[in-house]
């Protein structure tokens, strides 16, 4: 604009200055104005032209980025570095508030990440729902419980993905009441489980919140324990009502016959020792399974143990005229255990054995090597064991016959006792058995690692 005027207030001069020149002049001076003004109104056109056509790309180009962040592409840059003053203060605000919004919203989507996180590794199942009873979301826990599909499951009503009535109901109440509501529900498989309804606050109408706990477990254990203080009160009855009776039956006179009081005499001391041995198992399975003091395993050489042991049986077996025999094995062989608790295994393993093997029968302890585990295996031509019955006979006063025990002397603890020593070191029980053919009882423990660089050579002899 200052070069138009400067142009306009100076062209009058410049006509004045012409008619002042002499006439044979005028003519190639004004040829020389009129191309001087040409070539400055060419390029005042020119530039006039380049500034509105650089303003309205970087219009374009404003209108077109603003667009963009509206859409959400928060990833979005400006193209055009040519802007005025005003445009780039613009552009400055929109920058920072692109940058606080990107920052926002990646936080909202970490959290959001570490949510699902949570829910999907919850053991408890999570399913929210809406006033209207539409799932807003599940997670894998509830998924398993009730067999819910979560990409199906979210969006449609509860009614259509759960059929079960006592969670129909509970979310009932809820929703009627604003109260928490609870169900125990048994399923077709055999699973319990508690449902939990309670309010989910919502600014409009509340929702339900589930939460589904798995108590199959609890439930087993509390039948366990019910099923153990009834077979306990049972075997402790049992001798202490004999004791009682020979007791009275002396008091009422049968002291004073000489034939028959020693026999009673003999009864009473037979159900106290049965008591006696009742007990010390009932303690040494409560050791076993004591958890607040684990147990600190060392290196236990297994050869004196098992010889031990079975010196210890060695007239039990003489006396019903059965075949105890120890395989001779590497004595350098060694576990991870405490040498009292690996001699309660081969004691009780040892003696079950010698219980349920008839005269004339043989028993064989052995010992060999399996890559890092020791197992100590012993063997009879025994009674044997059901199939239907092997996997229960390590439970507490389980029996296979419920007169084995009693003819035989068992407490129906000692399988129980060695299964939690062994399960406490580590290691596992094997059973093999067959009825009429015997049984054999492996420990698998692991071995000493100070020890291990000789167990591959050897083998049982």
């Amino acid at each position: 604009m200052a070069l138009l005027a400067a142009g306009l207030i100076g062209l009058p001069l410049c006509i004045i200055l012409v008619a002042s020149v002499p006439m044979e002049y005028r003519s190639r001076l004004v040829f020389r104005f009129v191309m001087a003004y040409g070539v400055i109104a060419a390029g005042l056109s020119f530039w006039f032209a380049q500034r509105e056509a650089r303003r309205s790309h970087a219009d374009a180009e404003l209108s077109w980025w603003v667009n963009d962040l509206a859409n959400g592409n928060l990833a979005s840059r400006l193209r055009s570095p040519r802007l005025g003053d005003e445009q780039i203060a613009v552009v400055h605000h929109l920058n920072r508030l692109q940058e606080a919004t990107q920052q926002q919203i990646e936080q909202l989507q970490a959290d959001r990440r570490r949510s699902f996180m949570v829910l999907a590794h919850m053991v408890e199942g999570i399913i929210a729902i809406d006033d209207t009873r539409r799932v807003l979301l599940v997670n894998e826990a509830a998924c398993h419980f009730l067999k819910l599909n979560s990409e199906t499951a979210v969006g449609r009503q509860l009614l259509e993905v759960v059929r079960v009535p006592e969670v129909t109901a509970v979310v009932n109440q809820t929703l009627a009441t604003n109260d928490d509501a609870e169900a125990e529900i048994q399923l077709s498989d055999m699973r319990q489980l508690l449902v939990k309804a309670s309010t989910l606050p919502s600014q409009s109408r509340p929702g339900v919140l589930l939460t589904i706990h798995d108590q199959t477990h609890l439930k087993q254990l509390e039948a366990m324990r019910r099923e153990f203080i009834a077979n306990v009160s049972h075997e402790l009855k049992t001798p202490l009502a004999a004791v009682k009776g020979y007791a009275e039956t002396l008091q009422l006179g049968a002291i004073d016959d000489t034939e028959m009081a020693p026999h009673f005499v003999n009864q009473i001391l037979a159900q106290a020792d049965r008591l006696e041995r009742l007990i010390a198992d009932m303690m040494h399975l409560a050791r076993a399974q004591d958890r607040s003091q684990p147990a600190e395993p060392t290196d236990v050489p297994v050869l004196p143990v098992i010889q031990e042991c079975c010196e210890t049986y060695q007239p039990v077996a003489a006396q019903k005229n059965i075949e105890l025999t120890l395989q001779p094995f590497d004595e350098s062989i060694a576990i991870l255990a405490e040498r009292e608790a690996l001699l309660t295994v081969a004691n009780n393993l040892v003696g079950n054995a010698l219980r349920y093997t008839p005269e004339g029968g043989h028993v064989t302890v052995s010992c060999q090597t399996e890559d890092e585990l020791v197992s100590i295996a012993v063997a009879d031509d025994g009674l044997g064991i059901p199939l239907e019955d092997q996997e229960r006979v390590f439970e507490r006063f389980y029996r296979v016959e419920k007169a084995r025990d009693q003819q035989y002397g068992g407490t129906g603890l000692g399988l129980a006792i060695v299964k939690n020593i062994v399960q406490s070191f580590g290691g596992t029980m094997r059973l093999k058995s067959m009825p009429g053919k015997g049984s054999t009882f492996e420990a698998v423990l692991p071995a000493s690692q100070t020890a291990a660089p000789q167990l591959s050579k050897t083998s049982i002899g």
